[in-house]
């Protein structure tokens, strides 16, 4: 049984189809997300649950095959109190309305025991970054169509080169179906997200403003967009 309380997100899944799909999950620490299952009716509770801001004390709720079981019964919720509320709120708009400037990348390239990241570092620092002459990139695309105001860099952190990190991990990768992939990426990073908060030392969120993890085949068919917010 859980003991220890855990922060309430929203993970939205996108398919280059326009497909997508929501769950709600909780952080339970600095690199491990695990989705929701039973919730309870009438869950996320209108004005109650707020991603990103709410606590869930989870003393009725069991882990279980990478998912936290709620049993169907409403955990007991805590948010900020009223004053660090609107401050949260203000803090969110304010950096909705100022989102510009230079944002740092740290990308993850993932190599298992029997399968790896399809691109290699060179290669991934080129679609990121663009350094071996890719004119379309992530941090072009960014720039241009922000008109310039927001900017993805490599982190200059050394520990990475130029922006890219690889991380092994102890575990074979198996071809997911599309019903497994979601569990199964969401499995697969968890583990990644772990390895990588070792290697550094510390969370990787104080390493760069975007962390991205760019998986091994297998995990499941491409993903156009990955967040939990």
């Amino acid at each position: 049984l859980m003991q220890t309380p855990c922060l309430v997100l929203l993970e939205i899944v996108e398919y280059p189809d326009n497909d997508h799909k929501e769950t709600w999950c909780c952080k339970i620490d600095q690199s491990i997300i695990l989705p929701f299952e039973n919730l309870p009716d009438g869950w996320p509770f209108r004005g109650i649950v707020t991603s990103g801001i709410t606590t869930a004390y989870l003393s009725i709720a069991e882990i279980k095959d990478n998912s936290i079981d709620l049993k169907h019964q409403i955990p007991m919720f805590s948010s900020a109190d009223d004053s660090t509320r609107r401050r949260r709120l203000q803090e969110e708009e304010e950096e909705e309305r100022r989102t510009f400037g230079n944002k740092t990348v740290l990308a993850v390239r993932v190599k298992a025991l029997n399968r790896e990241t399809t691109s290699s570092m060179d290669e991934m620092r080129d679609n990121l970054f663009g350094t071996n002459g890719d004119p379309i990139n992530l941090a072009e695309r960014y720039n241009s169509c922000s008109f310039g105001k927001l900017r993805m860099i490599p982190t200059p952190d050394p520990r990475a080169n130029n922006g890219i990190i690889e991380v092994s991990i102890n575990q074979w990768i198996f071809n997911a179906t599309r019903l497994e992939q979601i569990w199964y990426s969401r499995y697969i990073r968890n583990i990644v997200s772990s390895r990588l908060d070792e290697i550094l030392g510390e969370p990787a969120s104080n390493v760069a403003d975007f962390v991205m993890i760019s998986l091994p085949s297998g995990t499941g068919p491409w993903l156009g967009m990955y967040a939990c917010v």
